[in-house]
């Protein structure tokens, strides 16, 4: 930001400590063509940070890593996105930089190397309630940096004022505009973390004023030399990089005591949330409920009742040392890499040598290769209408619209989809929803399989198999609610399995 909220006070003892380099940049829409001039000016920063990317799918064409928060379509924008947010990692990072599970809708999580990076983006039409339920969601753990486009949502809270003794580049604006023939700016762009002043060294952050790179917001590169915590610290396993998901201690649920501790504390904290969906799903609003934040909300209640009851894992293997550090998890993956591609390079050359000897020795082996690279180099047959290019998309577009519109369906066995979103929400009363019955659910959970990788949201069928009894009526609820509305949470949404 223009504001580091941290205080900072030269630190000369003799610790160990590494360089951070992060860069912080709102796009409002990044073109696949500038990608490269925007890395361009950052060749020294380990991750950049770009929101509103407007990316809906795909990546950008570059070498750097990347990791996204894709946005969404704007309807009658001709596939123009909105919203989205994407982390560039550098070919040359000195450590490991992981996806953390999206809390929410607005936010890209990452843990780089120990550090816990949120960055998000908060759309002006957010109520600042709704702002608020979105940054409480996210977990802050020791080291943590909260980053992103807050959209002037705190003002002079935090330090848009000339005297601010916590913030670097005091009064420097990231956002610049005109407005009725008049400049305008302010400071919306901002960097937040909680690490120590022992921890946080020689921090420098600098607004990219004269550097407009298409964008109303000011390119932002935050540096500092980062102490990270003591080896005992990362051991265990509670803000360490190399287990990003929550575990718990499952093999206590096959005793009888620690099994009866979980249901209990999971009876007494998800009543109230029962009676919350009780009350939607038997007279809906007007407008549809947070269902994001009903999911999370059962989500917390899960994970509250495992942490009292059968305790939490350490995220480290029992047959790890504790002399295991980061630097040489860091060291041992560096050379993992320096060799694989040493057998990469050297297998190519021999499959080069001996495809150079097939030829020499084979006409016929000659004679198809070229054949072969003829072939490639052809022009392979397009889709063409006499109106010209514009009639022969719209003619695809409305072709494949046809297909896949649902027509083709048997309509009996499904609800018909609303018309427009004043249909919502749905009159389940007479439709058929024994799928949500509670005992129906009970048996569908006993039939999930054990030893599963978790999803972003942590839970593993060995926990809903030991609630199945308790947790099913919560679900029926749940699920009758996201049929109303035609709505299910963005955690369901997920095809991504995170690293162990």
């Amino acid at each position: 930001m223009s504001n580091i909220a941290t205080s900072h006070t030269p630190n000369n003892n003799p610790v160990h400590s590494f360089q951070v380099s992060l860069s912080l940049w709102n796009a409002n829409g990044l073109r696949q063509s500038t990608v490269h001039d925007v890395l361009h000016h950052v060749q020294n920063t380990h991750v950049l940070l770009v929101t509103e990317t407007w990316l809906t799918s795909g990546s950008f064409p570059t070498n750097w890593s990347q990791f996204h928060l894709y946005g969404s379509k704007v309807p009658g924008a001709f596939n123009r996105g909105s919203g989205g947010i994407t982390a560039f990692v550098s070919p040359s990072c000195p450590f490991s930089v992981s996806q953390l599970p999206s809390y929410n809708a607005h936010t890209l999580s990452l843990k780089v190397g120990t550090l816990t990076v949120h960055c998000v983006y908060l759309p002006p039409p957010l109520s600042s309630d709704k702002v608020l339920s979105l940054l409480r969601s996210l977990p802050v753990t020791s080291d943590t940096i909260l980053c992103g486009d807050f959209n002037a949502r705190f003002g002079s809270l935090l330090g848009d004022t000339n005297a601010n003794p916590r913030v670097f580049s005091i009064g420097t604006p990231t956002f610049t505009t005109f407005r009725r023939q008049q400049e305008v700016h302010s400071i919306i762009d901002l960097f937040l973390t909680n690490i120590g002043e022992a921890a946080l060294l020689h921090p420098q952050l600098v607004v990219e004023s004269d550097l407009s790179l298409g964008s109303d917001h000011r390119l932002m590169v935050l540096t500092f030399e980062y102490v990270p915590p003591p080896d005992d610290t990362l051991g265990s396993g509670s803000s360490g990089g190399l287990a990003p998901r929550r575990q718990w201690k499952l093999s206590k649920l096959r005793k009888k005591r620690p099994l009866g501790l979980l249901r209990e504390s999971f009876r007494t904290s998800v009543a109230p949330l029962v009676g919350s969906l009780s009350g939607l799903v038997s007279a809906p609003p007007g407008v549809c409920p947070d269902i994001d934040a009903i999911n999370d909300s059962l989500n917390q209640c899960l994970y509250e009742s495992l942490d009292s009851s059968i305790g939490v894992k350490s995220g480290r293997p029992g047959h790890w040392k504790k002399y295991w550090t980061q630097e040489i998890e860091d060291a041992a993956r560096e050379r993992d890499t320096m060799r694989f591609r040493s057998l990469v390079q050297a297998a190519k050359r021999r499959s080069w040598n001996q495809f150079c000897s097939d030829l020499e020795k084979d006409f016929s082996k000659a004679t198809a290769a070229i054949k072969r690279i003829k072939r490639n180099k052809e022009c392979s047959a397009t889709y063409s209408h006499p109106d010209g290019p514009t009639a022969s998309v719209n003619t695809m577009a409305s072709h494949l619209a046809s297909v896949y519109d649902g027509s083709l369906l048997n309509n009996a066995s499904r609800l018909a989809a609303p018309s427009n979103f004043s249909d919502l929400p749905y009159d389940v009363s007479t439709a058929d929803l024994g799928l949500f019955d509670a005992d129906t659910l009970v048996s569908l959970i006993k039939r999930l399989p054990n030893g599963k990788a978790p999803g972003p949201d942590h839970l593993k069928a060995e926990m809903l198999k030991a609630l199945a009894s308790d947790i099913a009526p919560v679900l029926s609820l749940l699920f009758t609610l996201c049929s109303q509305w035609s709505y299910t949470p963005a955690l369901w949404r997920h095809a991504q399995v995170f690293s162990i």
